[in-house]
């Protein structure tokens, strides 16, 4: 390889080991990001599971009636 061409490919190699650390601090983003949402689904189930009992409760007591 010629001497000349030694600085291109030792600044593509640090343009490639930025992108990398990039694209591992993007990935890290969203696996909180998706992490939180997974928290937010769970709470949100167990909220509609509860409705769910309450409006099957009020039926049974409806029917009581």
């Amino acid at each position: 390889m010629p001497a000349d061409q030694t600085p291109d490919v030792e600044d593509q190699l640090d343009n490639l080991q930025t992108e990398v650390e990039d694209l591992r601090d993007q990935l890290s983003d969203l696996t909180k990001e998706r992490d939180q949402l997974q928290a937010e689904v769970e709470k949100l189930t167990e909220k509609v599971a509860t409705a769910r009992d309450e409006i099957e409760e009020t039926l049974r007591g409806l029917n009581r009636d």
